[in-house]
């Protein structure tokens, strides 16, 4: 498995219980990964393996690929928010505007087609959407918990 390396200065044992634990996952546990290591405040490695699209792997990862965390995050941000819904501070069916009236700053709002989480370029909004507006204000915490 050949690495997209920027600088690698690792230790060589290091670098062979790394690469076994690469090797373990990549393509099951995750389809690419990007590892920046500093020790001592020097960059020691800085390297990619796999493909961002790991359907066509058209893409290779790179040192410099940005990586979406939204998913990860999720999990701390449910709990959180539960911990608030079990103390009564807030409830599922409870709309987002209660806590952030600016979210319905711009009503309604039109359904777009997002954005492609590796380019970030638009992408284009599907037929049956393209007429489709949203108020915001309707917008509750178990849609954004469960979106």
């Amino acid at each position: 498995m050949e690495a997209q390396t920027a600088i690698n200065v690792l230790p060589p044992l290091a670098l062979v219980k790394l690469m076994a634990l690469i090797e373990a996952h990549l393509g099951t546990t995750f389809p690419a990964l990007a590892l920046a290591v500093f020790h001592a405040d020097e960059l020691v490695l800085d390297a990619a393996w796999g493909h961002l699209d790991p359907e066509t792997q058209r893409r290779l990862a790179l040192p410099s690929s940005l990586f979406d965390l939204a998913s990860l995050t999720k999990l701390f941000t449910a709990t959180a928010f539960l911990q608030h819904a079990s103390a009564g501070r807030a409830r599922l069916d409870d709309p987002l505007v209660t806590v952030v009236p600016e979210f319905a700053a711009v009503q309604p709002r039109g359904v777009d087609g997002g954005q492609d989480p590796h380019s970030k370029v638009q992408l284009p909004t599907p037929d049956d959407l393209r007429d489709l507006h949203i108020d915001p204000a309707r917008v509750t915490f178990r849609h954004l918990l469960t979106h």
